[in-house]
């Protein structure tokens, strides 16, 4: 008897670097030299990811437009851009931004997986399919990505053995994920109780 299971609450894509799962990889042009991301750039980029987390996503979508225009060689504002689009049902553009974010950077495992949820949505579940294995290919860590691959198998392609192995897969990733933080919650924690040991005892 295989077992669905849950989804945690707290799987967010707004971030910059998605943790949880998908590890973005830096920001890459599309190899025509550096890209110059100048101060005023980065405090618009601010900005526009301000926007997302507070859900104003026509501010943030007018801010990344402004952006693409000014260095359409970067792939970070286009992903966001996605995001923003899709968040407000322009599924179209929403997958354009997608495509154009992977073309400047096509080892980011979170475009991927973004880009397979909008197929997933418009019904195009080959598709979908194609871009969470993409975003495994890229990270085989990617937790978000075997999870919306269980999705898949197990609500629409009615696959459940195929569904089963996703979901146990993604418990594995978030398990994993869980004891990292937890060691390394303990050696901040061992760290400090022994500052507090040797606090003020000078040395022989």
């Amino acid at each position: 008897m295989w077992k669905r299971f849950s989804k945690p609450a707290a799987v967010l894509i707004l971030t910059l670097l998605v943790a949880g799962g998908c590890a973005s990889t830096p920001d890459r042009s599309t190899g025509q030299g550096p890209v110059d991301v100048t101060p005023v750039l980065r405090e618009h980029y601010r900005q526009a990811i301000e926007s997302m987390k507070a859900g104003e996503w026509d501010a943030a979508i007018t801010r990344l437009e402004s952006i693409t225009r000014e260095n359409e060689r970067l792939s970070g504002p286009y992903l966001n851009l996605g995001i923003a689009y899709a968040h407000t049902g322009d599924r179209e553009k929403a997958i354009a931004a997608l495509q154009a974010s992977i073309e400047r950077n096509p080892v980011n495992p979170v475009a991927y997986n973004q880009l397979g949820i909008l197929y997933r949505q418009s019904g195009q579940f080959e598709q979908a399919g194609k871009q969470y294995e993409k975003a495994l290919e890229v990270d085989p860590a990617c937790a978000e990505a075997q999870w919306n691959l269980g999705v898949l198998h197990d609500l629409y392609l009615q696959h459940p053995a195929e569904a089963q192995q996703h979901y146990e897969r993604y418990r594995q990733l978030t398990e994993a994920d869980k004891r990292e933080l937890q060691s390394e919650s303990d050696g901040r924690q061992q760290k400090s109780a022994t500052q507090q040991l040797t606090a003020g005892v000078k040395p022989p």
